[in-house]
Parts: C-alpha cells; sequence; structure tokens
C-alpha cells in the first residue's frame, strides 16, 4: 500500500511538467522504469508492466477528472465575470438615471419657487387693485353723495 502511495506522488510530482507529445511518452517510460525500481526495492519482484500501466491507467483517469473538474470550475468563473460585467453595466445605468432623476428634481425645485414668487406679486397685484377698488367705491359713493 506505501508502494502505491509512493506512485501516486510520483505521478502527481511529474504531472506538473509541461507535457507535449514527445516528452509524455519519455515520462511515462520513466514513470514505468521509476515504479520498476521502486518494487524491486522493497521486494515486490512480482511487479510487472501491466501492473504498471494498470497503476498509470487509474493515474491518468484521475488526472481525466481533475482536468474536467476544473475545466467546469473554469466556465463558471467565465459565467460568473461575464454576470459581474453585466451587473456593472446596469449599476452605470442606474447611477446615470439617478444622476437625472435628481436634475429633474433640482429643476423642479426652482420652477416651484419662481411660481411661489410669480404667486407672492399676484398676491400683492390683488392687493393694490382691491385697495384701488375701495378707494374707488369710496369716491363713488362720495361723488354721488355730492351730487345730490
Amino acid at each position: 500500500m506505501e508502494f502505491i502511495h509512493f506512485y501516486v506522488n510520483f505521478l502527481n510530482n511529474i504531472s506538473i511538467l509541461p507535457a507535449t507529445n514527445w516528452n509524455l511518452r519519455s515520462i511515462y517510460i520513466g514513470c514505468e522504469e521509476g515504479c520498476r525500481i521502486c518494487a524491486e526495492s522493497i521486494g515486490w519482484d512480482s511487479f510487472t508492466k501491466v501492473e504498471a500501466a494498470t497503476a498509470m491507467n487509474e493515474m491518468a483517469i484521475g488526472i481525466t477528472r481533475v482536468a474536467e473538474a476544473a475545466s467546469e470550475v473554469a466556465s463558471v468563473a467565465i459565467r460568473a465575470s461575464e454576470n459581474a460585467v453585466i451587473g456593472n453595466q446596469q449599476l452605470i445605468e442606474t447611477v446615470g438615471q439617478m444622476e437625472r432623476i435628481k436634475k429633474t428634481q433640482a429643476d423642479s425645485a426652482q420652477i416651484v419657487a419662481k411660481l411661489d414668487e410669480h404667486s407672492v406679486r399676484i398676491g400683492q397685484i390683488i392687493k393694490s387693485i382691491m385697495e384701488i377698488a375701495g378707494q374707488t367705491k369710496l369716491l363713488a359713493l362720495n361723488a354721488k353723495w355730492l351730487g345730490r
């Protein structure tokens, strides 16, 4: 069992090397030779090329599964990145809309302030008209009274 752990660690260390078609074959051959030497050193004389090939195939399956999982993680990360970009664009649009609303509100506040000023002026004009009308009534009454 210790040999299998050694073998797995050995293949893990080798798997980080860049693998072109040429050096991949030499890595497998080196693994097989390393496994044979290790097997002999611990007294496993019956360790054969078939057993080495089987162990290497199992390792290859494990590496393939890890690669598939890494590919899936990469796909999820890409989708998350795309969603983050979309979210950022929507946030920028929202901020722009809020700025337009703020400007519209400020413009509306200025219009209301001007309406208030005009309303005060209209009130003053109406007051003046009322005073003039009151004086006119008095003058008319006075003239009527004098004309009698």
